[in-house]
């Protein structure tokens, strides 16, 4: 049996998570376009010619096995450089 190719093509859904009154989209989905995977968010607009389907693509970045730790200064940044 062939191993099934999904290049070049993704899925989309109803976004279970939206909530009303955010930028939430009203689908979501991913997709691989050139072997790079991406998330897809859908948001129904309306326009001149009726609904239609705007679509946002964003790559899908790997979990990093190191989580950031916050900094105790809040992550500013100091000129060491001061004349004195």
């Amino acid at each position: 049996m062939s191993k099934y190719d999904d290049s070049n093509s993704g899925t989309l859904g109803k976004n279970k998570n939206k909530r009303e009154g955010k930028k939430h989209p009203d689908y979501s989905g991913r997709c691989k376009i050139d072997g790079v995977p991406y998330w897809i968010s859908g948001w129904i607009r309306s326009g001149e010619r009726g609904q239609f389907l705007s679509l946002s693509f964003q790559k899908r970045e790997e979990k990093s096995s190191v989580k950031n730790e916050s900094k105790p200064d809040g992550g500013k940044v100091y000129d060491d450089d001061i004349p004195f």
